[in-house]
């Protein structure tokens, strides 16, 4: 007798794949009207968004549009479940995070547009926004199919793509030089969602995923302020922030996975700090 919980039915896949198509086409369009706003206006980097006059409305749009697809996400895909086309697994495996990365990389690329809104970038980060939205939908489905023959590499593309839009979204938002405070907010937000939704699939129950996550996000947040006082050129700041997240990610997954040892942690602590030794060599 077949497990629904850990086999799909035929034909599960093309349902996720058309769904994924289309919402990846509505964030690329998304993505692209915001950035033709954008264009328009005269974002200073020193301004806070949401309190600056000139890209508040700007910043307001771009949250209410990430708000709101993340629910058209969490909507659509929560449809087909219902329907039967996608497995829904065990309750520890799937913890209502199908929404996050999408959002995310939605919100990253409208980071980009307001940090440089010339026309080639518009164009590229809604091309990027697109792929990224339709790659988080159809990883998910793999990631909760059960399905050990594509589990690891499913895992693999979801971390790496995590890792992209977390290097991307904290770079520029430790970079808008906007204050402690909301550098503070802001990082530990985005690197504490986008930690929770890198463990889908994994057998561990939301509760202890929502406390690696916000710990996480705190270790980071302190990191991006600590960095504040030492303001590296370019990207290199922000590559630092994602090197620690990338660390900690490694090192809560092997938590979670009960594959953790003290070598383990102390190679992906080593090779942390090796590469952001190297960041603040080409940084000086």
């Amino acid at each position: 007798m077949t497990d629904r919980r850990t086999r799909q039915p035929d034909g599960s896949i093309e349902a996720t794949q058309a769904l994924a198509l289309r919402l990846a086409i509505g964030a690329a369009l998304l993505t692209f009207g915001l950035s033709l706003y954008a264009r328009s206006l005269d974002l200073l980097r020193t301004d806070i968004p949401l309190r600056a006059s000139n890209g508040r409305l700007f910043w307001l749009a771009s949250v209410i549009g990430v708000i709101g697809f993340g629910f058209a996400v969490d909507h659509f895909t929560g449809r087909i479940a219902s329907t039967g086309s996608v497995v829904t697994p065990r309750p520890d495996l799937a913890a209502s995070s199908a929404a996050i990365l999408p959002a995310l990389v939605v919100f990253a690329a409208l980071q980009l547009v307001a940090w440089d809104s010339r026309f080639a970038v518009a164009l590229s980060a809604s091309l990027l926004a697109g792929a990224g939205v339709f790659t988080a939908i159809v990883v998910r489905h793999y990631l909760l199919s059960g399905d050990p023959a594509v589990f690891s590499g499913a895992r693999l593309v979801q971390m790496s793509l995590t890792a992209a839009v977390g290097f991307l979204s904290l770079s520029l938002a430790r970079g808008w030089m906007a204050g402690t405070l909301y550098t503070l907010v802001v990082v530990m937000v985005i690197a504490g969602l986008l930690l929770f939704q890198a463990f889908d699939g994994v057998r561990a129950f939301p509760i202890r995923r929502a406390a690696y996550a916000l710990a996480a996000g705190v270790v980071l947040a302190e990191v991006a302020v600590a960095l504040s006082y030492w303001p590296p050129l370019g990207w290199h700041g922000g590559a630092i922030v994602a090197t620690v997240f990338v660390v900690l990610m490694l090192t809560i997954d092997a938590i979670l996975t009960r594959s953790v040892s003290s070598d383990l942690v102390a190679r992906y602590a080593g090779a942390g700090v090796g590469v952001c030794g190297l960041l603040v060599f080409l940084a000086r």
